[in-house]
């Protein structure tokens, strides 16, 4: 695939830095493909950096950590080769640090390698007490990440979708918990959870 085709998608101003950081994760992810639609998984990260650009901030530094939220999860890349590949594409030592601590916090922490004796909701309530705990920030662009997800697996997968929502909703729970009537004070991060709750109470499954 080319590059350009992948740039049209982008939403946000593509810098010289962030063009260069979307080639090296397409390359990172190039043997994955979206669960249902099966086009190149790049899609899904530049999905969620539009939703950031969008709702939370336009800096390249947010932007990257939305698109390489996925690469120490899903790719054998690692710290080591994201911090020299960052200040080779441009950014500072100081957002290099940056970028990276977000990719690491919204890695998966409670996965099935890490607990195999604990069951999927046991590893889903922890993974969303730990994100609800998380600065602001990437707790809204966890947000914006499953914001792209519900409606792709809303569409393609109505019988998982069942299970996902209520998983978000448990974040969702988890978020309101600790910032109780504070959330008022995050105007982003309210209008965000607020889209989500609207979302999953419009879009339920009925099996009946």
């Amino acid at each position: 695939m080319k590059l350009n085709l992948i740039l049209q998608e982008c939403k946000f101003p593509v810098t010289s830095r962030i063009e260069q950081f979307i080639a090296f994760c397409y390359d990172a992810h190039r043997l994955q493909l979206r669960k249902y639609t099966h086009e190149a998984y790049i899609f899904h990260p530049v999905e969620v950096a539009n939703h950031v650009y969008e709702f939370i901030s336009k800096s390249d530094v947010d932007i990257a950590i939305a698109l390489g939220h996925d690469l120490i999860e899903d790719t054998d890349c690692n710290t080591i080769e994201l911090n020299f590949k960052l200040i080779e594409f441009g950014f500072s030592l100081h957002e290099t640090a940056e970028i990276i601590y977000g990719i690491v916090s919204l890695t998966d922490k409670y996965t099935t390698a890490a607990y195999p004796d604990k069951n999927r909701a046991w590893r889903i309530e922890q993974e969303a007490i730990r994100l609800s705990n998380l600065p602001v920030k990437l707790i809204c662009i966890k947000l914006c990440d499953g914001k792209s997800n519900l409606g792709s697996i809303y569409e393609h997968d109505p019988d998982f979708y069942a299970t996902y929502s209520n998983e978000k909703l448990l974040l969702l729970k988890y978020i309101h918990i600790r910032f109780s009537v504070n959330l008022s004070l995050w105007p982003i991060l309210t209008n965000l959870v607020n889209e989500a709750e609207k979302f999953i109470s419009q879009n339920k499954i009925n099996h009946g």
